[in-house]
């Protein structure tokens, strides 16, 4: 089992290590890391992260595209207002255009020599975060998400393992294993898995009360995917105690007249950094569910504001799993 920390190539990130490869050398020995997994906002070269360092990577994430990928022009203005802020969001005009970013960031993935990538397997769009009254149902994002990775690798000879993870918003969240069967059997590409986020599975249950409880949850969740557990390839490890925020917001948030700005990024971020919170597990339970998965890689997934907070996120994660 690899042991790896998520990073990116975001100029704040990189400036915790001085843009300096043998400070993050130094970084991932002293906390017992074996590598990085690379979220791409900025285009990676070897000068802000060594190739050997780089264990996996992110692909690009919409969370809302479904109706970009049908072509249905109407719901998207009525969605994101004008077309400029269409095309500001997707960076794309056509289902082709999307196709061909994906096919980059498997090109640029490779350059790394990272052994997997990351795909989320969701749709949502935004008035839908705060009051979760989705669209699309789990099988209609499913059948779409499909299509476009069966275009996406239609070709690719290289010997990338695709992992796809799991979020809270309707596709895959890992709770229905006819929904899991289906990728595994109609995604064409077939070097594929799993990457399980603890805390995605955990935001499915708005009423845990502590991790103890998180622990059963996840345990009974895997239990239930019978023989399909055996596809889940990763972890994210990670923490997400936020039931209460949910539940606070959907009963503010589900008036019919409810809206929220496209350009207020301050607001929705906020709200998807409260529900998604990113903090090490400190339950001593969670090696149980490390046990079961026995995965080939072990991902510390943590949202920090120093270099000084990682490390001691890190040292945390450590010492409950006696690492």
């Amino acid at each position: 089992m690899e042991k790896i920390i998520n990073i990116s190539t975001f100029k704040e990130d990189l400036d915790r290590f001085e843009q300096n490869s043998k400070n993050m050398e130094l970084f991932l020995r002293k906390n017992k890391l074996d590598g990085f997994e690379l979220l791409q906002y900025n285009e990676w070269k070897e000068s802000m992260i060594p190739a050997s360092m780089v264990k996996g990577v992110h692909m690009r994430h919409y969370p809302t595209w479904i109706d970009f990928w049908r072509g249905n022009h109407e719901k998207l203005i009525n969605q994101f207002k004008n077309q400029d802020n269409i095309y500001k969001y997707y960076n794309a005009k056509t289902r082709d255009d999307m196709v061909a970013k994906y096919k980059i960031d498997i090109e640029n993935a490779a350059k790394t020599g990272a052994k997997y990538l990351v795909f989320h397997v969701s749709h949502v769009e935004l008035k839908h975060c705060f009051n979760y009254k989705f669209t699309y149902t789990d099988s209609e994002v499913l059948d779409c998400a499909i299509e476009l990775l069966n275009e996406i690798f239609e070709g690719y000879k290289g010997g990338l393992t695709l992992l796809l993870e799991n979020l809270w918003w309707p596709g895959l969240t890992l709770k229905d294993s006819k929904v899991m069967e289906k990728l595994m059997t109609d995604i064409k590409y077939p070097n594929k898995g799993f990457m399980m986020d603890t805390a995605h599975l955990m935001n499915t249950n708005y009423y845990l009360k502590n991790e103890n409880e998180a622990v059963k949850y996840i345990l009974r969740t895997i239990e239930n995917l019978g023989s399909l557990k055996d596809h889940i390839q990763g972890i994210h490890l990670n923490s997400s105690l936020s039931g209460s925020y949910v539940i606070d917001q959907l009963q503010k948030n589900s008036h019919k007249d409810f809206s929220v700005d496209f350009n207020d990024f301050k607001k929705i971020f906020y709200h998807i950094r409260n529900i998604d919170q990113h903090k090490p597990f400190l339950d001593k339970g969670i090696s149980k569910v490390i046990d079961l998965i026995e995965p080939k890689y072990l991902v510390y997934e943590f949202i920090t504001k120093s270099l000084e907070e990682m490390n001691d996120y890190i040292s945390q994660q450590n010492n409950v799993l006696n690492y």
